[in-house]
């Protein structure tokens, strides 16, 4: 369920692609949010992928979380990186910054990573982009040494 528009993704997303085909001018007001949602949904689906794949490149398994349900990855490393721990994640591409980057997340996010973090023992990353590059911060339950280590 979209929090802003109250639509299920499907039916959205049946809706959009009955109103939208050809130049933009051709839709009214009411169907030019239905675009941005797809272009915005669109947009961090493939910083997701981004990110996915930075993480199967250092022999990560991921699993993606689609219909952006929450954490959007799962990843566990590799035994001899980290001893296999599994570690959840949240991407935003947003196109300005905070200055503290947790603010990406709304309440309810930062509460459920929270949540996830004590509930399971897990680390928690919001991987974000800055300058064209996957940034990432830690939520919890991970040392920054691990940070560095994966070049974040």
């Amino acid at each position: 369920m979209d929090q802003h528009t109250g639509l299920d993704d499907h039916k959205r997303t049946t809706e959009c692609e009955e109103k939208g085909r050809g130049e933009l001018g051709q839709f009214s007001e009411e169907e030019v949010p239905c675009m941005s949602i797809r272009f915005s949904y669109a947009k961090g689906r493939k910083f997701e992928y981004k990110v996915r794949n930075f993480f199967e490149k250092k022999g990560f398994y991921v699993v993606r979380s689609a219909k952006s349900s929450f954490p959007d990855l799962i990843v566990i490393a590799p035994k001899d990186f980290f001893q296999g721990e599994a570690i959840f994640i949240e991407c935003k591409n947003k196109e300005k910054i905070p200055a503290n980057p947790i603010k990406l997340l709304t309440k309810e996010e930062y509460a459920d990573a929270l949540q996830l973090v004590s509930q399971y023992d897990k680390p928690f990353l919001l991987c974000y982009k800055e300058k064209r590059k996957i940034k990432a911060i830690n939520i919890g339950g991970l040392g920054v040494f691990l940070l560095n280590e994966l070049g974040l």
